[in-house]
């Protein structure tokens, strides 16, 4: 199932440091997949306004990359993902004046596929569910956030539902991220999602991850995030 390819986090190759590492690990076996780094730039009131994401296998090799940029809308940023495994290139643009978005796949030898959303409601994409949590960092446990969520990789949107959990401790918050659809949630587990309190940035994800294994399957992923420049 490709359907989260929720992309959830981007990073740019360079020597300098990056602000957020992710290390996932397979669900079952516990064994490291890729790494996620993460370099952003955050605006005054805290939410992401870039994201430069590469992702390596555990020897260091980088075989993915994304660029998120949300100058036009904190929840529908501007996506480029490409993945050298699979010679692929995905993009993601919103057009606020016409209310629309149009989702390209390019793929090596093949004509490429283009397809228009029209935006309508609580409706977000790719690392712009980050700051739709942010922007509801502060609602009461148990309770309920609805949203449609873009689907890259799908070239799709989905109903969504994130539920509020009581906080694993005081260094972190939880949420529970489901699909609104009742055959989607019959078919899959919930995600859970984990971000630090303090600076609201992401600290776990279990579930579907939105990197294919690499013989193109999805795959069930641990992610423990670590902040800072090391």
């Amino acid at each position: 199932m490709k359907w989260i390819a929720v992309v959830f986090l981007a990073m740019h190759s360079s020597a300098q440091a990056f602000d957020l590492i992710g290390t996932a690990k397979d669900l079952k076996s516990g064994a490291v997949l890729y790494i996620e780094k993460h370099r952003i730039t955050k605006s005054e009131d805290g939410l992401n306004r870039l994201i430069q994401t590469e992702y390596q296998k555990p020897d260091g090799k980088v075989f993915a990359r994304m660029r998120t940029d949300f100058k036009e809308d904190p929840f529908l940023p501007k996506i480029e993902f490409s993945d050298d495994r699979f010679a692929i290139t995905e993009t993601l643009i919103y057009d606020r004046s016409q209310k629309k978005i149009t989702l390209t796949k390019r793929e090596k030898d093949k004509a490429d596929i283009t397809k228009e959303l029209k935006v309508s409601g609580n409706m977000v994409a790719g690392q712009g569910f980050t700051n739709f949590i942010k922007m509801n960092f502060d609602a009461p446990d148990k309770s309920k956030l609805k949203f449609n969520f873009v689907v890259l990789a799908n070239a799709d949107h989905y109903k969504f539902e994130v539920v509020v959990k009581d906080k694993a401790s005081a260094e972190q918050k939880n949420f529970q991220l489901s699909p609104g659809n009742f055959l989607f949630r019959w078919l899959s587990q919930p995600i859970e999602v984990g971000f630090f309190t303090k600076t609201k940035s992401i600290s776990t994800w279990k579930g579907l991850s939105n990197i294919l294994s690499d013989d193109n399957r999805s795959q069930e992923v641990l992610i423990a995030y670590e902040e800072g420049r090391p």
